[in-house]
């Protein structure tokens, strides 16, 4: 525990020279540093380091895995199968740390979830909060929270950025497509229309650096583009809820502003993941006068929809 406090060799050092420094917590709550280039080979990686081994070391035994990067940790562990010693020693730590600036909490319950936490005393509030939930089945269903449209200039710079582009175009995609500034907007936005096939909201446009690409990939975006939502998203409730959204600003043709959770998965054989973005949906007219939707989403922890909060 006490080379996890340390770091004393990282003070001064600029952030790419800072040295990554790996732990194990095994079940009895003893610390295990990961050496890769350690002299002696025995000592070297006490637990290897591929990702079957890791879900066994977290799943199956109840370990933690933490590591540090001078005044950021990340802790990555099982909720429902962690070892209370395991538990136990980390939050110890925690309590005696000294120089911690956040600490990033990934932990799995029903999938994978990400929160970053300024500093020990609030990581370890709500490791508390959230262990309570170790019995307890998460809502698995999207989960949505509307605000006023143009709270969106309260959001995410990103958004605030659209809302703004989209009031100056007067809602034509045109003035966005001609205005070299706004580029940078739609490199990051999506644009929805009626599909040709069936009229149902189909994808006409995603920027290289949107939110659906971000999370979907590249490959998925070349498969998508033109299909209808509800065919192009894997996921079934996510892709109905998502698609009955953009209808609706589709048919009423105002701005709809609101902050998303959802549990997705992005791989055939990947682990769901909570995911969490901001999102705004801006009513347009194509460059025909057909109707479309601009879709700005920015992925971050910044939602107000709770999560494991309650009690």
């Amino acid at each position: 525990m006490g080379s996890f406090l340390g770091h004393e060799e990282d003070r001064g050092l600029t952030r790419r020279r800072m040295r990554l420094r790996k732990w194990w917590i095994d079940d009895d709550g003893t610390w295990r540093e990961v050496l890769l280039d350690h002299p002696d080979p025995a000592l070297r990686t006490p637990i290897p380091a591929t990702l079957g081994m890791e879900a066994t070391a977290l799943r199956q035994f109840g370990f933690m895995k933490v590591g540090r990067v001078g005044p950021n940790v990340l802790v990555k562990w099982d909720l429902r199968q962690v070892a209370e010693d395991a538990l136990g020693a980390f939050l110890e730590s925690l309590s005696a740390a000294r120089g911690i600036a956040q600490v990033l909490l990934y932990f799995y319950i029903d999938g994978w979830c990400r929160e970053t936490c300024p500093g020990p005393r609030r990581a370890r509030e709500r490791i508390g909060q959230i262990q309570r939930y170790s019995a307890v089945s998460a809502v698995l269903d999207p989960q949505t929270r509307a605000f006023a449209p143009d709270e969106a200039m309260h959001g995410q710079p990103l958004l605030r950025y659209g809302f703004d582009a989209w009031r100056r175009s007067e809602g034509r995609l045109q003035n966005l497509w001609s205005g070299q500034r706004d580029r940078w907007l739609l490199d990051r936005s999506l644009v929805v229309a009626h599909s040709g096939r069936d009229g149902k909201p189909g994808f006409a446009f995603m920027g290289p650096a949107s939110g659906a690409v971000k999370m979907f990939g590249t490959r998925w975006m070349q498969n998508a583009l033109g299909a209808a939502m509800g065919e192009a998203i894997p996921q079934i409730r996510y892709q109905s809820r998502m698609a009955d959204a953009y209808q609706a600003v589709l048919e009423a043709r105002e701005p709809q502003y609101d902050h998303v959770r959802a549990r997705l998965t992005f791989t055939k054989r990947g682990e769901p993941v909570w995911t969490t973005y901001q999102r705004l949906l801006l009513p347009c007219v194509d460059g025909r006068g057909e109707p479309a939707v601009l879709g700005v989403n920015d992925l971050t922890e910044n939602v107000d929809i709770p999560f494991l909060a309650g009690g």
